[in-house]
């Protein structure tokens, strides 16, 4: 299975006199590969992979067991990590091409051999969303955060593309008249981050 993440290709699992889990790094820039972390999953064939929002992530194929497999694991590259993310829910394949489409991969169709000697080619496809990470630099910046009655205040979000405030604003500033003290929380989000804010006035 394989991945890009940034301008390195990452390649991992596979057989040759039996099924692999160890995993390496390709760096054009220098024609060197470099072993990372080995795939903590069962060492598989078939397997596929995909990278999304600057992570890679490997899972399906069939083990050492003959056993298709529906796990799925997230590499991040700056820790050199593993973790387990959702599995497929649908019938466990091997084969299983994948692609991604605006920050979403999709999943489908290969070969299921969960029943003995019988082999089921699949035709369905599936949508992943990764979830949302917290490592996004959002902010709230307050022109103050005391008024008088009648008074207006404007709250201004930074750090994303996309705002949702507790008041339904869809906008990175909103202009508030509250009369008594009042919290306002913002959802900030990128296409692969999110933080939640809150600003009292």
């Amino acid at each position: 299975a394989v991945f890009v993440i940034g301008s390195k290709a990452y390649m991992g699992t596979g057989a040759q006199n039996s099924k692999a889990n160890d995993f390496w790094e390709y760096d054009p820039a220098t024609d060197s590969w470099t072993q990372k972390s080995n795939f903590p999953g069962t060492p598989r064939i078939g397997a596929t992979g995909f990278s999304l929002c600057g992570n890679g992530y490997l899972g399906l194929g069939n083990d050492n067991n003959g056993q298709n497999s529906c796990d799925f694991w997230k590499y991040d590259p700056n820790l050199n990590s593993w973790s387990a993310v959702s599995s497929l829910p649908g019938l466990c394949r091997v084969d299983a091409p994948s692609f991604v489409i605006n920050n979403k991969a999709y999943i489908g169709t290969g070969l299921n051999e969960d029943i003995p000697n019988l082999q089921v080619l699949l035709n369905d496809l599936w949508e992943f969303t990764p979830p949302k990470s917290v490592n996004l630099f959002a902010s709230i910046n307050l022109l103050k955060d005391t008024i008088c009655a009648g008074q207006i205040v404007t709250l201004i979000a930074g750090g994303g593309n996309n705002y949702i405030w507790s008041s339904g604003s869809l906008t990175g500033t909103i202009i508030v008249s509250p009369t008594i003290t009042t919290t306002y929380s913002v959802d900030v989000s990128t296409a692969c981050t999110a933080s939640d804010l809150d600003a009292t006035i």
